[in-house]
């Protein structure tokens, strides 16, 4: 069985939650509403549902919920009008289009992926050090969408004051199809930098890539002790334990191929830099 336990919104500017908070409705309720309905009415994993609601289609869901009678005020209510507009063959197709854009992002989405750990806010660069040595914090999947080149000095002084305002920044940033959406920013000899200014005209969330060895899922614990060298058991709790976390299927299947593919040591160095193993 799915797990389909609903995913916060890694978009709370935009797509469905920024809509129903601006719209004024009980955002957490329809979320989880919305995200519950979809994952059983269309099959789709928690990060599938997740990535469906952030996007373009989210928004014109929630704008859609407010030809409700009395509004989107229960669960209930919230089903009985989907299940009406899928009688329209017009809004059938959009549900497929848009499904099937998000379930062949996810499959692709981590071949060729830089991830970044983001500080949240920072004054300046130390509060991105601090972040990129954070274990618990979980290193995302970027899409470049813009790339600046600065000069050694402007750099310098750009990491002195992130919450300073640059157009560059302002309507920028955002979540598409399960990537963060940032501004890399360049400077010779220096570190790349990914911004994601969340469509403000600052900073709003800084990061360097993540080192190599950096967790992939850090909120995912695992025992791989008392197993006594038995591979099978080890990935059978890996799989368990990710799926009960919600760790998307595709990734699941990416981690299982990976560590299938090697040795017992390889199997627990891989093990150790998908999960918090213990």
């Amino acid at each position: 069985m799915q797990n389909n336990n609903p995913l916060p919104t890694a978009n709370p500017e935009w797509g469905f939650w920024g809509t129903s908070v601006r719209s004024d409705y009980d955002a957490p309720m329809v979320w989880n509403a919305m995200s519950k309905l979809l994952a059983e009415r269309f099959d789709l994993t928690p990060e599938h549902t997740r990535d469906l609601l952030d996007a373009r289609f989210g928004r014109h869901l929630a704008d859609e919920l407010s030809f409700i009678k009395d509004g989107p005020a229960s669960p209930e209510a919230i089903a009985k009008h989907i299940e009406t507009i899928l009688k329209d063959r017009s809004w059938r197709e959009y549900f497929r289009k848009a499904i099937h854009e998000t379930r062949a992002a996810q499959e692709a989405i981590m071949e060729n992926t830089i991830l970044v750990r983001f500080a949240s806010k920072p004054c300046d660069i130390g509060d991105v050090k601090a972040a990129q040595n954070n274990d618990s914090l979980r290193a995302e999947a970027i899409k470049i969408i813009e790339t600046i080149t600065l000069s050694a000095e402007e750099y310098d002084a750009f990491t002195q004051s992130f919450l300073s305002d640059h157009a560059w920044c302002l309507g920028k940033g955002g979540c598409s199809k399960g990537r963060v959406c940032v501004v890399e920013v360049t400077a010779p000899d220096r570190q790349p930098l990914y911004i994601n200014p969340e469509g403000y005209g600052y900073a709003r969330y800084v990061g360097f890539k993540a080192p190599d060895h950096a967790t992939r899922f850090p909120d995912v614990r695992v025992q791989l002790s008392g197993h006594d060298g038995n591979a099978f058991a080890i990935l059978g709790q890996c799989q368990r334990m990710a799926r009960k976390e919600g760790v998307p299927g595709d990734q699941i299947k990416e981690f299982m191929t990976e560590a299938s593919n090697g040795d017992y040591d390889h199997l627990l160095a891989i093990c150790m830099r998908w999960f918090d193993c213990v």
